[in-house]
């Protein structure tokens, strides 16, 4: 029998990268990654072929940040592997990691490996920072 927990955090986590936020109205597709791993929780990329998507680089054209699955292999428990059918959220609030400081309403910017950063090099149309953070975990609103 595992060992019961006996002690909790005073302050766990708003949520994890790629973690739906809320129930509100989203829109979520799937597609199979290629050029992969694709990190949970991260801007990702068009891919090449109709029906894929891959990891996020300079030029690319972003197609909405992947989700967070639990059905991924247990070698994977943080990122879709290559040819696995991802979910991107295209719609609707999800929780990302943000490095620098945000508030409510700021522009969604990130770096060209699709990771979010307050003084990132792209903007994310359409997404705004739902809540503030310091290097941390925060909302994201896709609209």
């Amino acid at each position: 029998m595992p060992a019961l927990q006996t002690d909790y955090t005073s302050a766990p986590p708003i949520g994890v990268p790629g973690q739906i936020a809320t129930t509100e109205k989203s829109n979520i597709v799937s597609a199979v990654v290629k050029n992969g791993p694709l990190a949970f929780g991260v801007v990702t990329a068009h891919g090449d072929a109709t029906n894929t998507f891959q990891p996020m680089a300079a030029a690319r054209r972003p197609a909405g940040i992947s989700v967070q699955a639990k059905e991924v292999p247990e070698t994977n428990t943080d990122q879709y592997p290559n040819d696995y059918l991802a979910d991107v959220i295209t719609t609707g609030t999800v929780y990302v990691e943000i490095a620098g400081s945000v508030v409510p309403g700021d522009p969604v910017t990130f770096n060209d490996d699709g990771t979010f950063a307050a003084a990132g090099t792209n903007t994310l149309s359409g997404a705004e920072f739902a809540t503030a953070a310091t290097d941390g975990i925060v909302m994201v609103r896709l609209s």
